[in-house]
């Protein structure tokens, strides 16, 4: 991941693209006619930026929280108050892209999706849209917080599993990163669901920027005292660490390990395994086996379980909304 977003940091930086704004009267640098790059995600490692310090436990309570199919902003405000805060309306966050991808249209399908990876791999219709014609740009009532992650697909090939997510406009300094991990932690839910693994992450920006504040970031990140990244560090642990100790790394799964040969999903007993040794999104929790079959996660990194944590393990599987 380093690699492509220091790349498109670079074309942005070294580009000419200037414009301001009308919306938020900002000046923005853009990259004319978007670009895509895509990732292998087959090692089990979560894709970071690498340039400064992000925090996997928010992507990760996102993805929680999208597999809910919930428009209530409880549980995701417990942990990312800062970023979803601002977008609540009448108490709820109206365009919440758990609720588009499950309830929203008047079907499940994330669940439906799901449904066809199992039984019907070489379906090329799985796209799962967050974007309401509708209701969303172009005439619509503009709510706070229109829809950037427009949709995405899925596709199998043989065990393998692709997707690609389509961005319409994409902050490349606040945003892209978290859109980045998140997506990478719900194709790993996908793949334990469908007793598939995570092959690739392809990921298009029809609109990259960065806004005019951040531009003293980007050059520090292109060729001034930020421009040496840090290539890949794999810790025991996301827990116990300083917040200056994580700047800059750039793979940050609890004990990340390549994948597992093909498996299948079980029905068997609940796992005993230790909290700390389950992977977000695998049926292989630390034991190198197959044994409940649920798509789980650790507790949130940073944190030592308690009920938080807890309740986004539990929520973190893909199944089928209540109606």
């Amino acid at each position: 991941m380093h690699e492509a977003y220091k790349g498109l940091l670079t074309e942005l930086y070294h580009g000419d693209a200037w414009e301001t704004n009308a919306r938020t009267g900002v000046g923005i640098y853009l990259l004319h006619g978007g670009t895509s790059f895509k990732l292998d995600v087959s090692s089990g490692k979560l894709p970071l930026a690498g340039n400064r310090a992000y925090y996997p436990r928010v992507a990760a309570a996102e993805v929680a929280w999208q597999m809910l199919g919930t428009k209530d902003p409880e549980f995701i405000m417990k942990h990312a108050p800062k970023m979803w805060g601002k977008f609540i309306e009448d108490g709820e966050l109206k365009t919440a892209y758990g609720y588009r991808w499950r309830k929203h249209f008047g079907r499940d399908q994330l669940g439906l999706a799901i449904e066809e990876l199992r039984g019907n791999p070489t379906n090329r219709q799985l796209f799962i849209s967050a974007w309401d014609p509708g209701s969303d740009g172009l005439g619509g009532p503009q709510p706070k917080n229109i829809p950037c992650p427009v949709g995405f697909t899925v596709s199998r090939f043989e065990d393998e599993l692709h997707m690609t997510v389509l961005i319409r406009s994409s902050d490349v300094v606040v945003g892209l990163p978290y859109d980045v991990m998140a997506y990478a932690l719900t194709l790993d839910a996908i793949a334990a669901s469908t007793g598939t693994r995570p092959s690739s992450l392809t990921v298009t920006l029809a609109h990259p920027h960065y806004y005019a504040p951040h531009a003293q970031l980007v050059e520090d990140c292109v060729i001034g005292e930020r421009s040496s990244w840090v290539t890949g560090v794999e810790p025991n642990s996301l827990g116990g660490r300083s917040r200056r100790s994580w700047h800059g790394l750039t793979t940050t799964w609890p004990r990340s390990r390549a994948w597992p040969p093909v498996y299948r999903r079980t029905t068997g007993t609940p796992c005993r395994s230790s909290s700390n040794d389950r992977q977000v999104g695998s049926s292989f929790h630390g034991h190198g086996r197959p044994c409940c079959g649920l798509v789980e996660g650790p507790p949130l990194p940073g944190r030592r379980g308690g009920r938080d944590a807890r309740q986004a393990a539990a929520v973190l599987r893909v199944q089928r909304a209540p109606p």
